[in-house]
């Protein structure tokens, strides 16, 4: 019984590490995740910029649009592509 007690005492004094690899898959997670909107982002801009050259009332380039395009990607532009042809928005 003696033995039992030294043993559990001193693996309170002893603190299990702190988990450090967590921290960092969830940094590297979040990278990932803004380069994807940045590169979707820039992806969207340049399909809008090549859609306002082929037709002829232009789809604006605002901060809607962007943030549209940048999160849903290339889907967001066909959606805004879509609306602004059937005139509902944009």
């Amino acid at each position: 019984m003696e033995r039992f007690r030294r043993t559990t005492q001193r693996n309170r004094r002893r603190p299990f590490p702190r988990p450090t690899h967590r921290r960092i898959d969830a940094a590297k997670k979040g990278e990932k995740v803004v380069l994807a909107l940045v590169i979707n982002a820039i992806l969207g801009l340049i399909l809008l910029f090549l859609t306002n050259l082929i037709i002829e009332p232009d789809i604006p380039i605002n901060i809607v649009t962007v943030l549209v395009v940048a999160i849903l990607g290339v889907p967001g532009w066909a959606i805004i592509l879509i609306l602004h042809l059937l005139g509902v928005a944009f």
